[in-house]
């Protein structure tokens, strides 16, 4: 049975004479990376520019990736992590 270090370390040779370990970056990453979330917000932010950041109440901070441009057309929001753990979203 291979063990952690095995899974997560993988041999590299850098030169003839010297072999490094290098991490594996995909050992490290979430499988669940992208969470969605339906909102209803205030009418103040059909005003938001793309790059702005705001803060929602008890919820966080946030950048607008896509501004609304025509009515009915959502306003995308990304997340800026605060370092905080957090809980595992349900899919």
């Amino acid at each position: 049975m291979a063990s952690v270090r095995d899974k997560i370390l993988k041999p590299h040779v850098c030169c003839e004479f010297v072999c490094v370990y290098v991490c594996v970056w995909q050992a490290f990453l979430n499988p669940t990376t992208k969470f969605e979330t339906e909102a209803v917000g205030d009418a103040n932010m059909r005003t938001l520019q793309k790059g702005d950041i705001i803060q929602l109440e008890r919820k966080g901070y946030y950048i607008v990736d896509v501004a609304m441009t025509k009515p009915g057309q959502p306003i995308v929001l990304l997340n800026i992590p605060d370092g905080r753990a957090k809980s595992v979203a349900k899919a």
